[in-house]
């Protein structure tokens, strides 16, 4: 059994949004245990509308709200009812398979590196999202978590990629590029040369040269490495292209059939 903490409070139409999605996993996965944590009267107000397995749903109470205006740093040090904080420490102290969060991702990224630690080696974690294409999909980090990276982090950030990519997907052994300005080598700054570089030469890294931004929907790689900078940069465009696309079509779709 995955036994997996959400965060019911953070974000948007929380926790609606939370319990919905909630639910979904459980039909989709039999062997999924979900702990919500949050404002307990308006979880089980949405949890009322839903028939499902009781034996594989908790419910933590904590009234607190991290929002997403809150400083990251200070939120996690003195909102300890939060439901964030109290969900990050039942990760820890119940030993739980995993984490959930929709809520304020700067609060996130601290919580999780002092409430659970960091892996031994690891220099700094990396938001890692798993971003679709008409080809299947790749990772792009880090998108965001750390905007000033040195060489190391770059080099941990591929490795990590890597090795997530492989175990999600089952890809024995995952393409790695680094999103830069131009494809050859001895672009980008200086801490992107050096990491082409060193990656070129680590023979664990199915690392193939760099990727420009215009070319990540129609490339090869799986995973995609750059500092939390571009990523969150990259993200954003992403997003609101998508949004902006959608909008259009929907315009002419609507403008078609008021014609017809």
């Amino acid at each position: 059994m995955v036994r997996i903490v959400l965060d019911c409070m953070g974000g948007d139409n929380s926790p609606k949004a939370h319990v919905e999605g909630a639910i979904l996993a459980l039909k989709c996965n039999k062997y999924l245990h979900i702990i919500l944590v949050g404002n307990s009267e308006e979880i089980l107000q949405e949890l009322n509308k839903y028939k499902f397995d009781k034996d594989k749903v908790d419910i933590i109470d904590a009234r607190d709200i991290i929002y997403g205006y809150d400083d990251p740093v200070n939120s996690i040090r003195t909102k300890l009812k939060s439901s964030l904080v109290v969900a990050l420490n039942e990760l820890v102290d119940k030993d739980y398979d995993a984490i959930v969060s929709t809520g304020n991702s700067g609060a996130f990224l601290a919580g999780c590196l002092f409430i659970i630690g960091k892996i031994k080696g690891v220099a700094r974690p990396a938001l890692a999202p798993i971003i679709s294409r008409e080809h299947g999909r790749f990772i792009l980090l880090d998108s965001g978590a750390n905007v000033d990276c040195n060489v190391k982090n770059i080099i941990q950030f591929a490795d990590f990629g890597r090795l997530y990519y492989k175990i999600l997907f089952n890809e024995r052994n995952p393409i790695v590029k680094l999103l830069n300005i131009g494809t050859e080598g001895n672009k980008g700054n200086s801490v992107i040369r050096k990491a082409h570089e060193e990656l070129s030469n680590d023979p664990n890294i199915n690392f193939k040269g760099n990727l420009e931004a215009r070319d990540i929907f129609n490339d090869d790689a799986n995973v995609i490495v750059c500092d939390g900078f571009v990523g969150n940069i990259a993200l954003k465009i992403i997003e609101g292209t998508s949004k902006y696309v959608m909008s259009v079509a929907i315009k002419d779709i609507s403008n078609f059939f008021c014609i017809i």
